[in-house]
């Protein structure tokens, strides 16, 4: 996955330094981090990387992990499989559709 400094909203790039001291662990690859863009521009809803790169905004402490749910399935009875309203600190597997999911065709 691309990592990225959240105030320069530019790639982690490990230096000798960094290693030594354990600060940084990725280790940038350029052509892995172009396709791993790429992916993340093709399977999710933003569309340019200032619509990625403006997500990183709405964590407002200086770490925190930022969950996008996008293109739910949707099972038998019209509900998102997901439920992300019961509980505001967790995902939930909607526990009205557990039947339906266990039994979805998908993988036949």
């Amino acid at each position: 996955m691309p990592c990225f400094d959240l105030t320069t909203q530019q790639p982690v790039q490990n230096t000798d330094d960094d290693q030594i001291n354990g600060t940084l662990t990725y280790t940038y690859d350029r052509s892995k981090h172009e396709l791993e863009t790429q992916l993340i521009m093709k399977y999710s809803p933003f569309q340019t990387m200032n619509d990625l790169f403006n997500q990183f905004d709405l964590i407002k402490s200086s770490s925190g992990t930022l969950i996008v749910l996008y293109n739910l399935k949707l099972s038998n009875i019209g509900e998102p499989e997901l439920d992300i309203k019961t509980d505001p600190y967790d995902i939930l597997i909607d526990s009205r559709n557990r039947r339906n999911l266990l039994t979805d065709d998908d993988d036949r």
